[in-house]
Order: structure tokens, then C-alpha cells, then sequence
């Protein structure tokens, strides 16, 4: 288990190390905000999928080492909480989780058709997070807690309307290897802290068996001095630990705005 524990915290680092770099030059800031439905599913908890409203808050920072670099670096984190009701509508789960993501992508730009910039790359993220359902009096909740390694894109394109630029954006990012907390299947949390019953609680996932997909399409609206953010936020986990099932499927209006600072070097 601490040679498990050892690998999530060196992702963790890595997830930290780029914020040391002191050069970047161009930095775009967005902040947005969120609201709609979210689906989950944990057997840990109950066997039944539970369906309510969620909210949302994210923040990114795109920036690029020097002006013109093809090297771009990216940093995001997202937080959410929701409220979900049972089909039979005689319980609830609440939940939440906090995401942070930290990516390095290659830049190709007028890829093809002018205005069009793409982006891809590696990244490296790590969530934290918790559900708790209201009708459970032995095991009520579950805590959850992983870092993946995780390819990431994203695409950007300049659209001229009159005297206006629209920027649309798409951007997915798919996990490829990764390490999660889970109990095992009967398993409490008593006999895991307490007890130190450690029952391959930590468990390596990869696309076969824990396939999660995050993507998301906005546009930016220059008004005046400011630049609102319009976008749809879809997110898919899946995952089947210890002979658990779980899924987290959300979808969700974002709406908010972006700063572009330029950094200058003394």
C-alpha cells in the first residue's frame, strides 16, 4: 500500500511543479459557472441510480512560455456539488468533489484554415470528493480519491462576424492510467482506519475499467472591455472497483468570463 500511496503522491507533485515556472508571457484567466443534472451510481451505497440538479464553479488558466511558443501549459479546477433523488423518491444522496488538472500541450497553429489553433497534449489530475445517502445507517457515505495520467486536447477557432471574433472552443480530455481509493465490496470504513483491515484499497484503473471522459464547448463574446464565456460541460466516469460499480454522468450550462493579461519580463 505505501508503494501505491508513493505513486499518487509524486503525480500530485508533478501536478504542482509546472506553477514554478516564472516566464509565462500570455495568460488567459476564465472563470465560470455552472448548473445542471447530474446522474450517479455507487453499489457501495445503494444499488439504484440517483438523478438531481448540480452546480458548478471552474477555473482555467491557459498560458504560453514566451509569445508565439508552440508550448502551452494549462491549469483548471473544478468544483461541484449536487442533490440527487432515489427513482422511488424515499431517499437522497448528497455529494460533491473538487478537481484539479495540470496540463503541458504542443501547440499547431492556422492548422489548415486560418483562425484554427490546436492543442494537445499530456496532463496529469488528481479529485477528491465524497456522497452520502440519507437512508443508509451503516456505511452512509463514500469518499473518493484518485490521480490519473490523461491525454488532453484542445482546439480553438477565431470566428469573424461583422466587426466582432467569436472564439469557439472544444476541448476533451480522456484518462489513460490511474490509481483510486475504493473499500472493497461488504468492506466499512471502520475496518479500513480502525481496524487497518487493508483489502486492496487502492486500485490501478485504465480505460477498461474505469473509462471517464470530460469535454467541454464554449464560445467567447467580446463585449465591450470584457469577454463573456458561454459553454456546455459534460463529464463521464465509470469505474468497477473491488466488485463495486460506479458512474458519475453530468451535464451542465456554464456561463462566465475571461481576462487575457500579457506578462512582461523586467
Amino acid at each position: 500500500m505505501k508503494r501505491y500511496l508513493r505513486y499518487i503522491a509524486c503525480m500530485w507533485f508533478a501536478c504542482a511543479l509546472p506553477i514554478m515556472v516564472k516566464a509565462q508571457r500570455d495568460t488567459q484567466h476564465a472563470t465560470t459557472f455552472g448548473i445542471g443534472k447530474t446522474s450517479h451510481l455507487d453499489t457501495y451505497l445503494s444499488p439504484l441510480e440517483y438523478q438531481g440538479p448540480e452546480l458548478l464553479v471552474m477555473s482555467e488558466k491557459l498560458r504560453c512560455l514566451k509569445r508565439n511558443s508552440h508550448i502551452t501549459y494549462q491549469t483548471s479546477t473544478l468544483g461541484r456539488i449536487s442533490s440527487a433523488d432515489s427513482p422511488t423518491g424515499n431517499g437522497g444522496e448528497f455529494g460533491g468533489d473538487i478537481q484539479y488538472a495540470s496540463a503541458w500541450m504542443y501547440t499547431w497553429r492556422d492548422c489548415g484554415l486560418q483562425g484554427l489553433h490546436i492543442h494537445a497534449g499530456g496532463q496529469i489530475q488528481g479529485s477528491i470528493g465524497f456522497l452520502y445517502n440519507t437512508r443508509n445507517g451503516n456505511n452512509p457515505a463514500q469518499a473518493y480519491l484518485s490521480a490519473d495520467l490523461t491525454i488532453k486536447a484542445l482546439a480553438t477557432y477565431d470566428l469573424h462576424i461583422r466587426k466582432q471574433t467569436l472564439t469557439l472552443r472544444y476541448q476533451p480530455s480522456v484518462p489513460l492510467i490511474g490509481a483510486m481509493f475504493s473499500p472493497n465490496y461488504g468492506q466499512s470504513y471502520y475496518e479500513i482506519f480502525s481496524l487497518g483491515d487493508y483489502d486492496h484499497n487502492v486500485c490501478f484503473k485504465y480505460p477498461g475499467n474505469g473509462f471517464c471522459l470530460d469535454q467541454q464547448l464554449s464560445v467567447d463574446l467580446p463585449i465591450r472591455h470584457a469577454t463573456l464565456r458561454l459553454g456546455y460541460l459534460n463529464t463521464i466516469r465509470q469505474a468497477t472497483p473491488n466488485q463495486l460499480k460506479q458512474h458519475h454522468i453530468s451535464h451542465a450550462f456554464m456561463i462566465g468570463y475571461v481576462r487575457n493579461l500579457t506578462i512582461k519580463r523586467p
